[in-house]
């Protein structure tokens, strides 16, 4: 069973004690509200987005993304956080592309509010544009790409609140 979902079936939320085979007896209840969220996800038109158990998801939908778009992705994922800061997995394998002024973009501006990013992707074109991001643009912030949202979630889980 994934993680994430394990997590979402509990009540109260439960905080993840650090195995990769969490057991009941391995979990205890979250009381934190900054690992809780009220808002509601939020749609764009490029990305949409989701607080779940103190994380940012965030799905992109098929784009190629200039830096008009990263300054729109960017200014609408803070306004959705609403000045708080989170840990955030993002589902990248509908980036078609991302060019240099996005990159460095995302690098100056775009970890605003983020303490740690995880990056889900599983198509080959889309590992080779991460992994190139990652050694090129180099993060201020914790991060690293995964294959499965499962390993990611085990990975960003030590930098939430």
């Amino acid at each position: 069973m994934c993680l994430e979902r394990f997590f979402l079936q509990k009540r109260p939320l439960f905080l993840y004690l650090g195995t990769t085979n969490p057991k009941p007896h391995m979990l205890k209840p979250i009381t934190d509200k900054s690992t809780t969220s009220n808002l509601q996800p939020k749609q764009s038109k490029y990305v949409d987005l989701e607080i779940k158990n103190g994380i940012l998801y965030g799905t992109y939908k098929n784009v190629e993304i200039d830096l008009e778009v990263a300054k729109e992705v960017v200014t609408t994922r803070l306004q959705f956080q609403q000045g708080e800061t989170y840990p955030t997995i993002v589902f990248g394998d509908n980036i078609l592309n991302a060019n240099k002024e996005a990159r460095d973009y995302f690098v100056q501006k775009g970890e605003e509010g983020l303490s740690a990013a995880a990056m889900v992707v599983t198509g080959v074109i889309t590992k080779m544009l991460v992994n190139f991001y990652l050694k090129v643009s180099k993060p201020n912030i914790p991060t690293k790409f995964f294959n499965t949202e499962e390993e990611a979630l085990e990975w960003i889980i030590q930098f939430r609140k």
